[in-house]
């Protein structure tokens, strides 16, 4: 669980410009499906996976947090 860590934190150097544009776009309000990603784990492997990040919204309904759900590429 990534509660409160940076996303960059487990992606590659690489892909952090990516990473930056899509939770910009996430905080704005949009959702953001099936997007491939390389994921790093605890033991600094790297994982093929798709993402899809969505905006959770406060008690105003503004963009607050964002959830992220990770699936392994088969592929």
């Amino acid at each position: 669980m990534l509660l409160k860590k940076p996303l960059n934190s487990v992606f590659p150097a690489a892909f952090h410009p990516q990473i930056d544009s899509l939770l910009t776009r996430c905080r704005a309000g949009e959702t953001i499906r099936d997007v491939s990603a390389t994921w790093v784990n605890a033991g600094g492997v790297e994982i093929p996976v798709q993402m899809t990040l969505t905006p959770l919204a406060d008690d105003r309904g503004m963009p607050d947090a964002v959830a992220l759900m990770l699936r392994q590429s088969l592929s």
